[in-house]
């Protein structure tokens, strides 16, 4: 079975991750001094929300469902950008205003776009 060790070895990975950097600066963060485990482990957390959500079990080839790589991205993008703030449901500052729906880690939106697998039962 695939695990996140033997997935970050992979070109789909490593794709991963610059695309994570890229749009990290484009969003105007400074990562320069960012290790890639601290923005692995954001991609790892975002996988494992996706997977719970959709109750995917990885296979031997496959960590998560290709269909899914974008919302990844979304969601490590949405986690990373609360840090320092988790949990913050006002907060105001020179005219910016943030609110976070709920205390969750992900937004609801995203997850929500997550579709569960169905189960087919004997009769």
């Amino acid at each position: 079975m695939m695990d996140f060790e033997k997935y970050k070895e992979t070109t789909e990975c490593k794709e991963l991750l610059e695309k994570f950097k890229r749009k990290l600066k484009i969003r105007g963060f400074d990562i320069c001094e960012e290790s890639n485990v601290s923005l692995l482990d954001e991609i790892e957390d975002a996988i494992e929300a996706i997977n719970n959500r959709r109750h995917f079990v990885p296979t031997n080839d496959r960590l998560f469902e290709t269909q899914y790589k974008g919302k990844v991205l979304r969601l490590a993008i949405c986690s990373y950008s609360k840090m320092g703030a988790e949990g913050e449901l006002a907060h105001s500052e020179n005219g910016v205003s943030r609110t976070y729906a709920g205390a969750s880690e992900y937004p609801n939106d995203i997850l929500e776009e997550i579709v569960p697998l169905g189960r087919i039962r004997e009769l």
